[in-house]
């Protein structure tokens, strides 16, 4: 990739790696440790392009992962907390008004379905664990991946509290619990998700 070139000839080179299947933890591992490694010897060219290509391939992946993996995804690349809240708020809330080109919104006459419901969030975020937990890397980099995932999730289960029926809610909670333990038992993660605080 880093030889292509041209940011054409390498986002083409990105584009097959997704298609063939072969964009898979282990080549983002070796981002992360590169990025890593550039960063720490103050090459901010190679620090800023290995990130381009980390986004480009998470973006790629996104659109061809499910609804669930694709959100995780954005969320995982998403610094800003607000904005995390306004993406979650988007897919996982069924949607009451829809906007106009002119930027109106219309009332809809029943709310539409979540884009991507709960349930569908909770499986791509135990998903994502196991796959985490099966690669041999450093572990540090992996607690920080769990760490970055759970706060994703910590912070969907506040959309979730927020938007849908307590039912709903253990749902979500009871779904998580079990793969996010897991990593708790390995020691390689913080405990699930705690509960929203009252009111």
């Amino acid at each position: 990739l880093l030889g292509a070139g041209e940011i054409t000839k390498m986002d083409a080179a990105l584009c097959k790696l997704v298609r063939e299947g072969e964009a898979d933890a282990g080549l983002f591992y070796v981002l992360f440790r590169n990025m890593e490694d550039a960063r720490k010897e103050g090459d901010n060219t190679t620090e800023k392009l290995l990130s381009h290509i980390h986004t480009r391939l998470q973006e790629e992946l996104e659109k061809k992962s499910e609804p669930g993996m694709a959100l995780l995804h954005k969320l995982t690349r998403t610094a800003e907390a607000g904005l995390r809240g306004n993406i979650l708020r988007h897919y996982l809330v069924p949607q009451s008004t829809v906007r106009t080109p002119d930027g109106r919104e219309l009332a809809l006459s029943s709310p539409s379905t979540a884009i991507v419901t709960p349930d569908a969030f909770a499986d791509a975020v135990a998903d994502a664990l196991r796959k985490v937990s099966a690669i041999e890397a450093d572990q540090d980099v992996l607690a920080s991946t769990v760490e970055e995932i759970r706060q994703v999730a910590k912070e969907a289960r506040q959309v979730v509290a927020d938007a849908y029926p307590p039912a709903d809610l253990d749902a979500f909670t009871d779904a998580l619990t079990p793969a996010f333990a897991s990593h708790m038992a390995r020691g390689r993660a913080a405990p699930p998700p705690a509960p929203p605080a009252p009111g």
